[in-house]
């Protein structure tokens, strides 16, 4: 039943690929708040800490994930 619930729970923070750059982006060189970020792309305060989260765990900034010229 575990495997179940894990499911679930990530099935609400998934984002499209779009949207976890936009997020990063915001966090990264616009400075906004998790609040101000979800506000803004749709998605749940809860999405934008993990994903803003695993990306400094990963030592990403903008730099690291933004598209290149």
């Amino acid at each position: 039943m575990q495997g179940v619930t894990d499911a679930c729970f990530t099935d609400h923070l998934r984002i499209t690929v779009r949207k976890l750059k936009d997020a990063l982006r915001l966090k990264f060189e616009d400075g906004k708040s998790h609040q101000q970020i979800a506000h803004a792309l749709g998605i749940s305060q809860g999405a934008v800490t993990q994903y803003v989260g695993l990306a400094m765990a990963a030592a990403l900034d903008w730099n690291a994930v933004s598209p290149s010229p």
